[in-house]
């Protein structure tokens, strides 16, 4: 039977299969069964699928025996019940409404004729298109009975409800559409094609009522084609298209657009007689040379004007904006405001745009700064429409217009004001959605809600005058997160609408990026915006639709209006957000703000923490598309797949979005669904619930929950639900105990399919729930050890992580130690809490008690104590008192109160003790006396604490004086005044002498910077007395002087002082005489050196042979023109002996001598050809460094300079024959 009822299948729903579509909802359609039975039923669909179905949505098919059913659905294919149409009440029965085939299985068909469906995009969108209509009946049809004027009529009239003038309209005199039609016939009556065929070899094969009927998608297509060649064959040879008509207006060799309007009323259940469009290329079938290619298709029943506007934009290259399927929500994306969906009024100005190649509206100028705007009607031509970008997104964009109700075509909308649009350019059309490519925002409007399509107008008569992300609706993008647009302040609907968008002026950060670290981490980075603004960075749990207010600041912890809390606010382009939930998926917004607290637009992200154990309790909503996030997969069996998706229905009794698993072609086989560990240890039990809906089909599978604790090894636990046959399980909530593979680290849960998975249609399941009901019990026994060392309270039965208090109470004399486990020591607390996980055996360790006995002396230096230390319980302690030298023991004290007055003390140990021992110092006498008794008298005799200082003095009597004190005849000082540190009884004496003259020796410097002097002082008569000059540097001692007369010329003077004596130490400055020669090779100076002040010196000047003296200079000022130049010293003098070459006399004779190495080291050597009788070398100062005679040259004469310094030097070479030669020679070093 299964294949019978999938054969069926193809022969009932045979699908139209055409690119574009017109829609339709409840039609009013006629049926008739085999015995007569009349059934008044509702049509909906396009031409890619359409059905037969009753007003509370309960689809009905014909069967084979040729009566119609109320149909049931397998796997993804529809078939009839065994309830016959109107017999009986289907929701009495258990049938479902709205049974239609899979959104895939219609995506599959209409992807398949789209191949060779190509959508022009060089079809006239301006200028004049020339549309052809041919008129088509049937062998077994009468001739049309609307006149060609009726047809006419919704075809070429300039103004009205007609073809021609809505795309006057539409395009802005853009674009005329002219109709001709064929074959000719007067305007009062009608004329057509007649196939050869019957009305009957176009409709789908049934066995018994239409055996004739096409069966299958090849054989629709061929007859269907082969119709339309025959018509327009028909029409070339009989009532021929003019060949001056430009049937060709995009030059592409194809016919621009035919309309085949034919007889009679549209077809039911996919029928090839539904309003279509699509392309004859199974035959080359030519007008004039231009093949006939893309045309539109309309039963006599479905020409009307809208009609016929919708599958003419289809012709120019618009898609269709309606669901086909999506999953239930029944969204309709724009509604009434698009020709493309339900509208009979214009497309919207983004569909102009882009659909007519930007002919009707060449752009959408775009709004990039905030600020308030006008729009005209989309009826002008000018300032209809403004793209705003999402900052949220690269792809989704807005787009506004203003729709006024008024007019031929827009007095269809359901009401006049501005209309927002989320366009996403990367798809094509909504057909296929959700995602769409174009959505108009509504109020209750959401990802999964349809809202109130016909309220979508923004005026202030609306009362809706702002979209934003704290409106209904906000502007969310296609995931559902916040697309940020603001726009308020919409006007009333007049001439013109206006309306403010905010803006802000900050640029986002850029790069934002979030990823999952760990199971309780997400990392987060951007970058900073050009200014170099502050973030503030914030999180939800569901997407952030939340601003934050200009003007204000917020810290980490605030949460704003929305719901997002404040993650960061500063300086930073990172941030890791910890403390999170493994395998959770949070929500982040990023916004950059400035120095005023104003705040950029803001990006968004999101990202899943790493998966990990789950928590329990764990709950599962399913509440997107996506799979669930660390569920997995797992088959086994030949040729199992993955059965298991998302989808946006609710069968199982949840909301919408659920998971489902679908039957496949497996004979035997094994499909999970697995949800994501948990830690189950301790745990007795644990619930699981669910809601489920079970699409059966015949025996064969069975659907059970498995556990485990690897992911490989599954055990059953207590639920199962087998398969019997053709009907549906639920919806209904399980909730069931879950016993097996427990108190185990890792436990997983799976909903699991198993046996011949062709067996059943589809297994639905959501709200899934897991938490803990039975937790496992453990004994924990506490014990003391010794047993006479105390009590150990908190032994029982505990239940898994419940916390268990132990407590250790010590017994008098005995103090806790540690509780240990096992030999091992696990506290030192006496109080010990744990969370129960197993049976444990805890002992509580006691210890004798001891106590310190500490003991002190007082003073310290008083003495020493023994006996302190540790001592246990009970026991006798001795302790000892030790006196130091000076010191008397006095008593034991403790706490100020005496406990003893002997030295030893012993006690019996209960408790610490601190013991002093207290000391007192020893009472010492000094007695003092004079010798002899006259030569004077003491102080400081008396009573004295051991240690103390005394201090005792001896005062002469006159004529006396002091000579030292002894103890015992031994001297122990020399000072009248003594001081000691007293350890005994001290008798002293203090002896005296009778008294000697003194004299005075008073010395000093002249003058005072000269040099010092010492040996001044008080001194006995007839002492011998030494007193020593020393100069400074720059100085010389001259003599002593005493009353003005020199007493001495040495610096150290010793004398036999007799009285007293005033002495002065007289010191002379020494001065620096400087002589030079210039030019220096002119001669020499003797005489210059360091003298002291007031010495006569002499000055001579020596002129080389050759040259004379000329004068003596100081500071360039003459003082002498005589070589000898006498003077006193007073001073540092620079003297310059100014030399020079006498006038006339001859020039000395060169090359007498020669001298090599010059510049020289350690040596040079002289050779020549005379004998030098004197040779000299004399330093520029004018010493003579070395001189010797009769040298004879002739061989060489070597000459050590070893000893001379470096510097310049004259050598003098005097010869018998010749005047002197004079060399200047460099002595190097």
């Amino acid at each position: 039977m299964k294949k019978f009822y999938l054969a069926l299948f193809f022969t009932f729903f045979a699908l139209i299969q055409i690119s574009l579509a017109s829609w339709v909802s409840n039609q009013p359609y006629q049926i008739v069964q085999p015995d007569g039975f009349v059934i008044e039923c509702l049509l909906s669909g396009d031409e890619f699928y359409n059905w037969l179905h009753d007003e509370a949505g309960y689809t009905i098919i014909q069967d084979e025996d040729g009566f119609y059913y109320y149909a049931i659905k397998e796997k993804d294919k529809i078939k009839p019940s065994v309830y016959k149409a109107g017999a009986v009440n289907p929701a009495s029965v258990g049938l479902s409404t709205n049974i239609r085939i899979s959104k895939d299985e219609y995506n599959r068909r209409k992807s398949f004729m789209e191949l060779k469906n190509e959508r022009s995009s060089r079809a006239p969108h301006q200028g004049t298109l020339n549309n052809l209509v041919v008129y088509i009946k049937f062998a077994d049809d009468t001739e049309f009975t609307s006149t060609r004027q009726f047809y006419d009529d919704k075809f070429n009239p300039v103004t009205g409800n007609t073809l021609k003038s809505y795309y006057s309209e539409v395009s802005y005199n853009q674009l005329t559409i002219s109709s001709s039609h064929y074959p000719e016939s007067a305007m009062n009556t009608n004329f057509s094609y007649t196939d050869t065929h019957n009305r009957s070899y176009f409709e789908p094969y049934n066995a018994t009522t239409n055996p004739n009927g096409y069966n299958g998608e090849t054989q629709r297509r061929l007859r269907e084609h082969a119709l339309l060649r025959d018509a327009i064959n028909w029409v070339n040879a009989n009532s021929p298209v003019p060949g001056t008509l430009n049937i060709d207006g995009d030059n592409d060799g194809r016919v621009d657009n035919v309309c085949f309007i034919i007889r009679g009323g549209n077809g039911a259940w996919a029928s090839l007689l539904w309003a279509h469009r699509w392309a004859l290329y199974t035959y080359n079938v030519t007008i004039n040379g231009k093949q006939v290619y893309d045309y539109t298709f309309q039963p006599e029943t479905q020409v009307e004007v809208k009609t016929l506007c919708h599958e003419m934009f289809h012709a120019l290259g618009a898609p269709d904006l309606y669901h086909y399927n999506d999953g239930g929500l029944d969204i309709a994306p724009v509604g009434k405001w698009d020709l493309m969906e339900s509208g009979g009024g214009h497309m919207g100005a983004y569909m102009k745009w882009k659909y007519s190649n930007q002919v009707w509206i060449n752009a959408i100028p775009e709004i990039t700064v905030g600020g308030t705007y006008t729009l005209n009607p989309l009826t002008s031509s000018t300032n209809n429409c403004y793209k705003i970008a999402s900052p949220n997104s690269t792809n989704e964009f807005f787009v506004v217009e203003y729709r006024k109700s008024s007019g031929t075509f827009e007095s269809t909308l359901p009401g006049s004001g501005l209309i927002v649009y989320r366009i996403d350019p990367a798809y094509n059309g909504n057909a296929d959605g959700p995602p769409d490519e174009v959505y108009v925002y509504r109020p209750n409007g959401t990802p999964t809600t349809n809202g109130s399509i016909n309220s979508a107008y923004y005026s202030s008569t609306s009362g809706r005058t702002a979209i934003n992300s704290g409106t209904n609706p906000s502007p969310f993008l296609q995931d559902g997160s916040p697309g940020g647009l603001d726009i308020y302040n919409v006007t009333a609907a007049g001439a013109t609408i206006s309306f403010t968008v905010g803006m802000s002026t900050v640029a986002n950060p850029t790069n934002l990026a979030a990823q999952g670290i760990n199971e309780t981490q997400i990392d987060l980075s951007w970058n900073l915006n050009a200014s170099g603004n502050d973030i503030l960075l914030v999180y939800n749990e569901t997407p952030v639709t939340d601003m934050p207010v200009n003007g204000s600041g917020y810290i980490p912890g605030t949460v704003l209006p929305g719901g997002g809390q404040v993650l960061f606010s500063g300086a930073t382009n990172t941030f890791s957000h910890s403390d999170l939930l493994a395998s959770t998926r949070y929500y982040y917004k990023l916004w950059s703000v400035n120095a005023t607290h104003e705040y950029s637009s803001g990006i968004a992200v999101n990202a899943l923490t790493q998966c990990g154990n789950i928590q329990l309790p764990y709950q599962a909503g399913f509440n997107n598309m996506e799979f669930p996030a660390c569920w997995t997969q797992q088959q086994e069996g030949n040729g199992t797949a993955e059965s298991w998706q998302a989808t946006p229905t609710s069968y199982a009794g949840g909301s919408a979005n659920e998971m489902k698993s679908t039957w496949q072609d497996v004979s035997s086989g094994i499909s999970r669904l697995i949800l994501p560990p948990f830690n189950s240890v301790g745990m007795a039990e644990v619930s699981l619930n669910f809601k489920h809906l079970f699409d059966d089909y015949s025996a064969g599978v069975t659907l059970s929950i498995q556990t485990s604790t690897d992911g490989v090894n599954w055990s059953n636990e207590s639920w199962s639900l087998a398969s019997g046959g053709p009907g549906i399980v639920g919806p209904e909530p399980v909730n069931i105990s879950v016993q097996q593979n427990l108190n185990a680290e890792q436990t997983y849960i799976a909903f699991v399919v198993e046996g011949n998975l062709y067996n059943y249609d589809n297994w639905y399941i959501d709200d899934v729930g897991v938490d803990v009901t039975a937790w496992m019990s453990f004994t924990v026994n506490a014990t003391s050890l010794p047993i006479e060392g105390g009590t150990a309270s908190g032994s029982g039965d505990y239940l898994y992580g419940e916390t268990v208090t132990l407590v250790a109470q010590a017994a008098p004399g005995y103090s806790f130690g540690y509780w240990s486990e096992n030999g091992i020591q696990i506290s030192t607390s006496p109080t010990f809490s744990f969370q129960a996980e197993a049976d444990r055996e805890l002992i509580a360790h006691y210890n004798i008690q001891q106590f310190v006995i500490n003991t002190i002396s007082n003073p310290i230096e008083g003495g020493a104590t023994t006996g302190g230390g540790l001592y246990d319980y009970g026991t006798q302690a001795t302790v000892n008192a030790l006196p130091a030298q000076g010191y008397n023991f006095i008593n034991w004290t403790e706490d100020a109160i005496t406990v003893n007055n002997n030295p030893e003390y012993s006690f019996n140990v209960t408790g610490n003790a601190s013991l002093v021992a207290n000391f007192e110092l020893q009472q010492l006498t000094v007695q003092t006396e004079s010798n002899p008794g006259e030569g004077g008298t003491t102080l400081g005799a008396g009573t004295y604490d051991f240690g103390s200082l005394v201090q005792v003095e001896a005062i002469p009597e006159d004529g006396y004086t002091f000579v030292n004190w002894t103890r015992a005849g031994e001297i122990i000082a020399t000072t009248s005044l003594y001081s000691f540190v007293i350890e005994t009884d001290q008798h002293l004496i203090a002896h005296f002498n009778l008294t000697l003259p003194e004299y005075t020796l008073q010395l000093s410097a002249s003058p005072s910077a000269g040099g010092s002097v010492t040996g001044s002082g008080t001194f006995a008569a007839g002492s011998q007395q030494t007193v020593t000059a020393m100069a400074n540097t720059g100085w010389i001692f001259k003599h002593w002087t005493e009353n003005g007369q020199v007493v001495s010329s040495n610096a150290a003077y010793t004398f036999t002082l007799n009285s007293n004596r005033t002495l002065i130490a007289i010191f002379l400055q020494q001065f620096n005489i400087l002589a030079t020669a210039s030019p220096a090779e002119y001669g020499y100076t003797e005489g210059q050196g360091i003298y002291p002040e007031g010495d006569s010196i002499v000055l001579n000047a020596y002129a080389n042979s050759g040259f004379i003296f000329e004068k003596w200079t100081e500071n360039d000022i003459e003082i002498s023109n005589s070589p000898q130049m006498n003077l006193v010293v007073t001073g540092t003098h620079e003297f310059v002996a100014h030399f020079k070459m006498p006038v006339g006399v001859a020039q000395l004779k060169k090359g007498e001598v020669s001298v090599f190495p010059n510049p020289a080291y350690d040596y040079i050597t002289l050779i020549g050809k005379h004998k030098i009788e004197h040779a000299a070398l004399i330093s520029i100062t004018g010493a003579v460094i070395w001189q010797q005679q009769n040298i004879d040259s002739s061989n060489g004469t070597r000459i050590n300079l070893s000893t001379c310094p470096a510097g310049l030097y004259f050598l003098r070479l005097t010869f018998g024959h010749s005047p002197q030669q004079v060399i200047k020679l460099t002595v190097l070093k």
